[in-house]
């Protein structure tokens, strides 16, 4: 064989790959182009371009919504990538969409949303009711998938639903994990709006006490505080906090976990009292509603309780005046303070040391009238 027919052949047989490859990618993008629902002889990116003209938005939603659900992997796909046929593939192949996420963990830079996003996440969020479990599944994936810009977003979506929680753990327990911070700030919000029970998420929700952004340490003390975490888990996170600069926002927020977990124990106590003479009326306050969440344990703290009586700040004194009740009968000796308050208070206060005297001694209660 010829050295000049050996050069035919190869190079007819790289023009006959090449020609293959160009006519598969050619079939590939017909069927993605095509693969688009479509209402009134349009495709859906052509009623979201008409969606952003006022005279046409109700006209292109009224459409987009009566595709049905099977819009929303269209619409999602939007959230994600800024070539339509990335977007498309995105639609079509969850294969290769998954290895496209893995391939962009590093950064969005390499892949800037689609200019159609801020309109998807709209339809999305404003969709019909029977969307809903469509809507949250796409979600999810995307939390469970997207990078940190992608996650956000899922996240805001998600605020307009009351998807299952069960799902959503898994989820949220591998963003809290990574401690990123405006993924982990976005999933303690989530939390925290959508009143979601963070106690099998303890370990990664107290971890966050620690950690080098003050936004996020916060966030994670207030989804603590309403979690009811367990307290010997928190504390050795929590003690730091509670051991800072009086008056400080960072001991502020410790107290305020500590008043919702705190156990009767002279630890607990101990970090409550010392509370009660801080310079902020909020740690004042906290302290106080602590001490009466233990009741009677917390009996021998009563003195330095109703020095809070006489509290500069209002918030402080009413519920100094409710912590005092919740002592119970054991604070027969309050009495005296609470009647001296309720007769010198005219701010309102008198009201709680009422309600506060009926918890301890209901018959002196009777006989007491409110100026």
């Amino acid at each position: 064989m010829s050295e000049g027919f050996r050069r035919s052949i190869q190079s007819r047989f790289k023009g006959w790959i090449l020609s293959t490859v160009f006519i598969c990618l050619l079939g590939v993008s017909f069927l993605l182009y095509n693969a688009e629902p479509r209402y009134g002889g349009r495709r859906i990116s052509a009623w979201m371009t008409l969606y952003t003209e006022d005279l046409s938005l109700n006209r292109a939603q009224s459409a987009i919504y009566a595709m049905g659900p099977d819009a929303v992997p269209h619409l999602a796909a939007r959230l994600k990538v800024r070539n339509d046929l990335f977007a498309r593939i995105y639609e079509r192949s969850p294969v290769i969409s998954g290895l496209m996420d893995r391939l962009f963990q590093s950064g969005q830079g390499f892949r800037s949303v689609h200019p159609q996003a801020m309109v998807a996440e709209d339809l999305l969020i404003h969709a019909p009711e029977d969307w809903d479990s469509r809507i949250e599944e796409s979600m999810i994936e995307m939390l469970s998938q997207g990078n940190s810009t992608d996650q956000i977003t899922a996240f805001r979506v998600l605020h307009s639903f009351n998807p299952d929680p069960k799902r959503l753990l898994p989820v949220l327990r591998l963003i809290l994990q990574k401690q990123e911070q405006e993924t982990s700030k976005a999933a303690l919000e989530f939390i925290r709006r959508k009143k979601i029970d963070a106690k099998p998420l303890e370990d990664e929700v107290i971890a966050l006490f620690q950690h080098k952004d003050p936004t996020l340490q916060d966030k994670a003390l207030i989804v603590a505080s309403f979690s009811k975490l367990d307290v010997e888990k928190s504390m050795p996170f929590l003690k730091p906090l509670l051991d800072s600069m009086p008056g400080s926002h960072k001991k502020r927020m410790a107290m305020q976990l500590l008043a919702s977990i705190a156990l009767p124990v002279p630890e607990h106590i101990s970090y409550l009292e010392t509370g009660l003479d801080d310079p902020s009326d909020e740690v004042r306050r906290y302290a106080v509603l602590g001490l009466g969440g233990l009741g009677h344990d917390a009996l021998d703290s009563l003195g330095a309780m109703l020095k809070l009586l006489a509290d500069e700040d209002f918030g402080v004194r009413m519920t100094a005046a409710d912590a005092i009740g919740d002592l119970g009968p054991g604070a027969i000796k309050a009495i005296p303070e609470l009647i001296r308050t309720l007769n010198n208070d005219f701010s309102g206060v008198g009201q709680h040391c009422r309600r506060a005297i009926e918890k301890i001694d209901p018959e002196q209660a009777k006989n007491i009238m409110i100026r």
